[in-house]
């Protein structure tokens, strides 16, 4: 399963951006993402995540990123710069380890693996909501 922003959508369609280096792990959670009316970008690292957001960050509403090594940086950098750069971002971290976030004051949310499928759902459709809010 490949997900990607719908080019044939004439509207602003809300987006999240789901970054796994695991394959089958990103397309579960994007499945998931995407059931709530949200356009869902895979990312196997930060480096083309923070791509992808360079291009889609107005109409990105969730970022949902693995707590461990993405590339050259780790998930809990990644939602430090996501928050600084995009605040209306919301991002949700994941990991089977409890995170150390090493003094760091973030809004990221973090979510215990292995997680429900509803976790997720809830996520999305509360930065769906808070997104449509802050417009």
């Amino acid at each position: 399963m490949n997900f990607e922003i719908s080019a044939g959508n004439t509207s602003p369609r809300m987006s999240a951006v789901v970054i796994d280096s695991d394959d089958e792990a990103r397309n579960f959670a994007g499945a998931l993402v995407e059931e709530v009316a949200l356009c869902v970008v895979g990312c196997i690292c930060a480096a083309s995540a923070l791509t992808t957001l360079e291009w889609t960050a107005d109409e990105t509403v969730l970022v949902l990123a693995d707590i461990g090594p993405l590339g050259e940086t780790d998930g809990i950098e990644l939602a430090c710069l996501i928050e600084r750069r995009w605040p209306w971002v919301k991002t949700l971290i994941q990991s089977s380890d409890p995170p150390v976030w090493h003094g760091r004051q973030t809004g990221t949310l973090f979510m215990q693996k292995p997680w429900l499928p509803l976790q997720v759902f809830i996520e999305a459709e509360k930065a769906l909501d808070a997104a449509r809010d802050f417009r």
